[in-house]
């Protein structure tokens, strides 16, 4: 029985052993699966970024048609500009001519001319040259706002093309999404195997939890080798036995034979000294039956301890410490795993936002939002609603509630735009020591118009009181000219593409 026990003491340690490395197998099993995942979405962003270089490309063109177009109209009106210049200076000379002309003499057709000609030719000559310097004012305006549309496209085309230059890298992101998701939905298949063998093990190891198996097997080992060594003594002693007895015996027989002996001749001394002899091998004889009750005894109390023994191992329920820790283990991953598909599903989806970070404070980032939203979207309020672990924004037009998919992109954009500004002033509002006091735009504008990006600006005039410093990073004309800003830094690249920062 005992060493039924060691053998299955021995398997649990190697069920264990099992266990902690399918655990290691799962933890690395996760950390790639995290890698994968994070990879898959890297192509997905990549993918859109590609689906959208697809449509620079249209966007490109017709640009492209457009410049040409504002390239040969300003080389008509430079044209147009060195004629007008041409006339005006002819027509000086003309005057000049006039003027200096004692006989008036026609600077043209060289014929004579009287007073009243000479008056009339000068009038009709100052009369042109003014007409002329006017067209001239008006070419020049035009040639400059034409210019600065070129200036416009230029610099648009050139960050256009930049976009497109990413297409042979996008590219080869995209061409190895099957790679990936093949590679990821195999890691996941693996993990599934891993678990059910984990779980497997686990409900097997409930069986003993909080056992020490290292201990109660060392025990049952010194139990089991003062057993043997019992048995070997008691053995060595039984096997005498006989002998003693068949020794005794003959000391026996022979006494009666003296005895008979001794009613002929009598010999006390010789009597008294076998007599004695007998009487020592009886102790002895007792002395060894002494011994064998007790180490039959001492067998009786080991084997009451082994089988107290055997029967605690039936009673495993009570002693749960060592697998209780794995339980915990498991129970911690468990949790992990919950949280990963909490922000899978409910965090990061569509609808979704991070609860633990608004749970606190969602009537005041609606209040904010709705002051923000008001500036921008008149007639458009937003609602923030919490129930079953789940926070949904409702966007009202008016008294109407419309799903955030059906507005424009601009204006989710806005309304995007006013829930994170609403979210940085909450979190400032209820933030413990140092509060941070300014606020960083980078390229927040990309789909808005030019009316709705000057109502945002409008907005940062409103709230610029919360800030000591607003700082917004943008590629776009208008609001690098707008006025709201006190300070300008330009970052720009020279003609060896060194780039440079200028402060206005």
């Amino acid at each position: 029985e005992i060493e039924k026990k060691i053998n299955e003491f021995n398997n649990l340690l190697n069920l264990q052993h099992q266990y902690n490395l399918k655990y290691n197998e799962k933890r690395n099993l996760l950390k790639e699966l995290q890698r994968l995942e994070k990879e898959m979405r890297e192509i997905e962003e990549a993918n859109k970024k590609y689906i959208n270089l697809k449509n620079l490309k249209s966007k490109i063109a017709e640009l492209e048609n457009k410049y040409s177009s504002l390239i040969f109209n300003r080389e008509e009106k430079i044209k147009e500009k060195v004629f007008s210049e041409t006339l005006i200076q002819q027509l000086n000379n003309y005057l000049n001519v006039i003027k200096d002309s004692k006989e008036g003499i026609c600077p043209v057709c060289k014929t004579k001319l009287n007073e009243d000609k000479i008056l009339e030719l000068k009038s009709h000559y100052t009369n042109e040259i003014v007409n002329l310097n006017n067209r001239l004012k008006e070419l020049n305006k035009n040639i400059d706002i034409i210019e600065k549309e070129i200036d416009i496209i230029e610099k648009e085309l050139e960050k256009l093309n930049k976009e497109i230059a990413e297409e042979k890298y996008l590219e080869s992101i995209i061409s190895n999404k099957n790679n990936v998701l093949s590679e990821l939905n195999s890691k996941k298949e693996e993990l599934l195997n891993i678990e059910k063998q984990i779980n497997e093990i686990t409900k097997f190891l409930n069986d003993y939890k909080n056992i020490n198996i290292e201990y109660e097997k060392i025990k049952l080992e010194k139990l089991r080798d003062e057993k043997i060594k019992k048995i070997t003594t008691i053995e060595h002693y039984e096997s005498n036995l006989p002998n003693l007895i068949e020794e005794m015996n003959e000391m026996e027989n022979e006494i009666k034979t003296l005895e008979e002996k001794l009613k002929y001749k009598p010999n006390i001394e010789e009597y008294n000294s076998l007599k004695n002899e007998l009487e020592n091998q009886r102790k002895i004889v007792e002395e060894i039956e002494r011994n064998i009750a007790e180490y039959s005894r001492k067998i009786g109390e080991y084997e009451g301890i082994i089988n107290s023994i055997i029967a605690s191992l039936k009673e495993i329920e009570d002693k749960k410490l060592k697998l209780k820790e794995i339980e915990n283990m498991i129970n911690s991953k468990k949790k992990i795993k919950q949280v990963y598909e909490i922000l899978c599903n409910d965090v990061f989806n569509e609808r979704g936002f991070p609860l633990i970070l608004l749970n606190n404070y969602l009537k005041d980032i609606e209040l904010f939002m709705n002051d923000y939203l008001s500036k921008i979207l008149p007639g458009k309020t937003v609602e923030i609603k919490h129930s079953e672990g789940k926070i949904e924004v409702i966007v009202r037009d008016d008294i109407y509630a419309r799903e955030l998919a059906t507005y424009s992109g601009g204006e989710k954009t806005i309304i995007g735009f006013c829930l994170r500004l609403a979210l940085a002033k909450a979190m400032a509002l209820y933030r413990l020591g140092v509060i941070p006091k300014f606020l960083i735009v980078d390229e927040g504008f990309g789909p808005l118009s030019y009316e709705f990006r000057k109502a945002i600006l409008n907005l940062f005039s409103y709230i610029k009181e919360d800030y000591e410093k607003i700082i917004i990073i943008s590629h776009i004309e208008d609001i690098k000219e707008n006025p709201i800003f006190d300070t300008f830094i330009e970052v720009y690249k020279d003609e060896n593409n060194i780039s440079h920062i200028s402060i206005k």
